[in-house]
């Protein structure tokens, strides 16, 4: 996975989970959307990464989750968050960290 890649799904993601780039503070607009969004990656280990946003309780903030997933055995392989749900920047590193072995 390079940068380029990394930040193409960053994009998608956020334009379709949170396209009015809500940083978490105040009302939730309701275009912001927590399910899933599962990415190809080509990847040489046969998995596939999730990205989705969840509500740290401990934190009281919003942050992105990703994870790798096994595609024969939908097992987790590795999970991985960050913060900044209106950052394309942030979002990509956290992708490019969780994929850099792949």
């Amino acid at each position: 996975m390079n940068s380029k890649q990394a930040e193409q799904i960053a994009r998608d993601f956020i334009g379709q989970m949170n396209p009015e780039l809500w940083d978490g503070v105040g009302k939730k607009p309701q275009s912001f959307n927590t399910l899933i969004v599962t990415y190809d990656i080509n990847s040489k280990n046969s998995n596939v990464l999730d990205i989705s946003f969840e509500y740290n309780k401990e934190e009281k903030t919003w942050e992105h989750y990703c994870e790798l997933r096994d595609t024969h055995t939908e097992d987790l392989v590795i999970p991985l968050h960050g913060y900044g749900i209106d950052s394309i920047l942030n979002l990509t590193e956290t992708i490019l960290d969780i994929c850099s072995n792949e």
